[in-house]
């Protein structure tokens, strides 16, 4: 899962990386009077600059998932552990003869 959520963020930035690029060609288009593709490039930039955000969100959002799942594995994983230590002290506890009482007499 950790895997899906870097090749999410890696999409998010080539997005963004592509989103720019058209916005700076479709700037100097404009500055330049040519309007024809200045429409299309900065459709081109704002899909590739929403198709960033929504992988963004979307790593982000199975990193949460996956972190969440490793604490409940953290956390029965201790708790596991803290019953065997438990019923060892026990066991040894009863195999270890008690304190012994000495009758003054």
């Amino acid at each position: 899962m950790i895997v899906r959520a870097l090749t999410c963020f890696y999409t998010a930035v080539a997005g963004f990386a592509c989103s720019t690029l058209f916005s700076l060609v479709g700037a100097v288009m404009v500055s330049a009077r040519l309007e024809k593709g200045t429409t299309f490039c900065f459709a081109i930039a704002t899909l590739a600059g929403t198709l960033a955000v929504c992988s963004m969100i979307t790593g982000a959002l199975m990193l949460v998932r996956e972190t969440r799942f490793s604490f409940q594995i953290l956390k029965e994983e201790s708790k596991f552990l803290t019953d065997r230590a438990r019923q060892r002290v026990l066991q040894n506890s009863e195999l270890s003869p008690g304190p012994t009482q000495q009758s003054t007499a």
